[in-house]
């Protein structure tokens, strides 16, 4: 039986980055991971979700996109460009991008080989505390053993079962690998995911529509929130705001997917009345077997898979009841002031038809049927695993990083530090945790969204109401300018400070929606470290012209310019 100092679960940023280390350290070290196919037959070996279908392709896409919606403003800068008749080139971009990612994973697996790491292509599940067994379809069955554990699995998106017809429709990790440019597109869920697909779909020109069945963008500033959809809904992406999808059937018959969305009128009524003949074939779905629906019915098994076919799907949503309201939605969402700006008629039930159905809500840990609660790694509600600020579980030879633990930010530069700081108490005597307090993140929608520190809502729970000061300005960047595009003041930068003594502000947050968001907001994680206050960044000596300015340029909420 092999025998290994560290084994990682998970060939991610975070568990590539911790199996180096561990190497540095002259240990033997082994990497498993084991992506079980999509329904549509993607899968991946080394680089996990980010090199994947994750971080990198989603760059690539955004960046595209940005090419091709900006090639009509070069003329206003004097640059002469064939545009008329111009479509976007989806098959060889597609190729491009998968030749890319592919390229890069194959550089991971050969700088693991080239390190003296061990990669095996094997899911994982374990049989005592220091042994671990390789299983799967088609995979031969193994045994390894070793002292320490690493679970850097990550997350994978899923589809609720509950759904009829959920197996007509495909996630985020397929949306990258189409054959070709879907002509019509729902959306489901108001996720980063979701906002950062229908942002570069629609650039390029595809009819997109975002169905909003809980509270959006979770977990991110509400008034940054409302500006990126409302910059969605300026766009032209359909907004279709407390809907749930409840059936998906599959067209055989050629139809018209043009960019309009059929609204019933005089059907609503008869649809009202067979109500019940239209959604009372619902799946029946156990919560407890939520896992096991995810992942598949057991590692052993085949994976059903099957290419994706460009065939019409008509979509049943109904409006959300009020007692769904209630749980999915909060009071200052059902009624926030900016959302109301957007325009819908709201119907009982729509019924209308998409080329391509994508759910993007919410992501399942890949830790199903491992066997971690026979060795008391605690598990939450959503199946993550509950692990301390050290990483360490209920076993002591296992240790999880990334965002399979619960709470965790999902983001690859969170993991990767996870991974090099853990083996470094591990084997180094360093007592060094990761801080996840001013961690910058960034949403790639069509006008950028980036982030460090508290939102307004966090600092104010964790504060209070008087003692928190929010500074914040609208406005238009000087390359809006230049092209006279884009009139209308939809960037937006906000502080949220803590009054303390000597009358200075702390300043806990920082947030800016416009060009540059990522580049720009790096810098100031540095700023919330130290413990800045608002004085010192107004005193700044800043770059003229630039974007980055305006957060010296700042006003009181009251004195709030729109």
């Amino acid at each position: 039986m092999p025998e290994y100092d560290v084994i990682v679960i998970g060939s991610g940023i975070g568990g590539r980055s911790a199996a180096i280390e561990a190497q540095k350290h002259r240990l033997s070290v082994a990497v498993f991971d084991y992506v079980r196919r999509t329904p549509c037959g993607n899968s991946w070996l080394v680089g996990g979700n980010s090199i994947n279908a994750g971080d990198i392709p989603t760059k690539l896409f955004y960046k595209a996109s940005q090419f091709y919606s900006a090639r009509k403003e070069a003329s206003k800068l004097g640059l002469t460009l064939q545009i008329n008749g111009q479509t976007f080139k989806w098959v060889p971009f597609m190729n491009n991008v998968q030749l890319f990612c592919h390229t890069l994973a194959m550089s991971q697996q050969a700088l693991l080989h080239e390190s003296g790491i061990n990669f095996h292509n094997g899911y994982v599940s374990f049989l005592d505390r220091s042994t671990v067994q390789t299983t799967g379809f088609g995979i031969i069955k193994n045994k390894y053993r070793a002292q320490i554990f690493i679970l850097a699995t990550g997350t994978q998106p899923t589809i609720p079962k509950e759904i009829f017809g959920y197996e007509y429709a495909i996630t985020s990790d397929d949306i990258f690998s189409l054959k070709k440019c879907p002509a019509k597109v729902l959306i489901v869920g108001c996720s980063s995911t979701s906002v950062e697909c229908a942002g570069f779909l629609r650039l390029i020109g595809v009819s997109v529509t975002i169905v909003v069945d809980s509270q959006p963008l979770k977990n991110v500033d509400d008034d940054c929130a409302c500006r990126i959809i409302e910059h969605l809904d300026l766009l032209g992406v359909k907004i279709l705001w407390k809907y749930k999808v409840e059936r998906i059937e599959e067209v055989t018959d050629r139809i018209d997917l043009r960019p309009t969305t059929r609204i019933l009128g005089s059907q609503v009524d008869h649809l009202q009345a067979n109500l019940k003949n239209y959604f009372s074939t619902k799946r029946t779905f156990d919560g407890s077997q939520a896992f096991r629906d995810t992942m598949g019915s057991t590692a052993s098994t085949q994976p059903k898979f099957k290419e994706f076919v460009f065939r019409p799907r008509k979509v049943f949503l109904r409006k959300v009841s009020n007692k769904e309201e209630r749980a999915s939605f909060s009071a200052e969402w059902s009624q926030h002031p900016r959302l109301n700006r957007i325009k819908q008629k709201m119907l009982p039930i729509i019924i209308d038809t998409y080329e391509v159905v994508m759910f993007a809500q919410g992501r399942a840990p890949r830790v199903y049927d491992m066997g971690l609660r026979e060795l008391n790694v605690v598990l939450d509600s959503d199946g993550k695993v509950v692990a301390n600020n050290h990483d360490e579980t209920g076993c002591e030879s296992i240790y999880a990083i990334g965002d399979v633990v619960s709470g965790r930010p999902g983001l690859s530069s969170v993991a990767a530090k996870c991974g090099k700081l853990l083996i470094g108490r591990l084997f180094n005597n360093n007592d060094e945790i990761v801080n996840y307090d001013f961690v910058p993140r960034v949403i790639l929608s069509p006008i950028k969204y980036s982030y460090a520190g508290l939102t307004e809502k966090e600092a104010i729970k964790i504060y209070g109401y008087y003692q928190i000061e929010v500074y914040e300005r609208s406005f238009r960047p000087l390359s809006w300018k230049i092209l006279k595009t884009n009139k209308s003041a939809t960037c937006y930068a906000k502080m949220v400070s803590v009054e303390r003594s000597m009358g200075e502000d702390r300043v806990v947050g920082l947030h800016y929606i416009g060009p540059l968001a990522d580049e720009i907001i790096q810098g100031f994680e540095l700023v919330l470290k130290l413990g800045v206050d608002r004085k010192t960044i107004n005193d700044m000596i800043t770059v003229y012209p630039s974007d980055a300015i305006i957060f010296s340029r700042l006003s009181p909420r009251s004195k709030l310019l729109d």
